[in-house]
């Protein structure tokens, strides 16, 4: 994470854009991966993310809730992608996940395993669903929270998460009670 900072070269500017960056990137990073659901993918977004910001370091000095902007950002981006991805023509995926799934996971616990279910869980969930469940219940931001970063009204907000929750317990097979155990951890 801290390598995406490092390809801005050393001056005053740059030195000043890390050092307001540094502290969310953890955060960014999470919250991207929790919108890809792999590694590769969320280095990317945030890559981009990071890109865009730099070109806009005057717009950072004016922005009141640093974090809230930033999450805003990577919203934004991680639709622009979602989009850009779906237009793309399909191809077969070689891994077989459902097979993966039937294989007993020696080298997973039960807690890990049940995580790679969830993110692969939100990959199938719409791009407005996959936010709003990764900003609230992932990230615990309030709703009105939520709806004032991507601009969202409260009520569109409620019906997305409620309609997310309800894929993911019927395509994760969960019990109500699974369900908020397992994302009080937020994780």
């Amino acid at each position: 994470m801290k390598s995406f900072l490092k390809i801005f070269s050393p001056n005053s500017r740059q030195e000043k854009f890390e050092a307001l960056l540094r502290p969310h990137i953890d955060g960014l990073y999470k919250q991207a991966y929790h919108y890809t659901g792999n590694n590769y993918d969320a280095d990317d977004l945030l890559q981009d993310v990071l890109l865009k910001t730099f070109r806009k370091q005057q717009e950072l000095k004016q922005v009141k809730n640093l974090p809230a902007w930033l999450n805003r950002c990577m919203y934004y981006r991680f639709v622009d992608r979602h989009r850009a991805y779906r237009r793309q023509p399909e191809f077969e995926d070689v891994n077989n996940h459902e097979l993966e799934a039937q294989l007993p996971s020696e080298s997973l616990s039960e807690d890990q395993y049940f995580k790679v279910q969830l993110h692969r869980g939100l990959e199938k969930l719409s791009s407005e669903q996959r936010a709003v469940i990764n900003l609230h219940d992932l990230n615990g931001y309030s709703l009105p929270e939520i709806s004032s970063m991507i601009d969202m009204p409260v009520g569109t907000l409620k019906s997305h998460l409620h309609r997310g929750r309800k894929q993911l317990e019927k395509r994760l097979r969960l019990t109500p009670e699974m369900l908020e155990t397992s994302l009080a951890h937020r994780g």
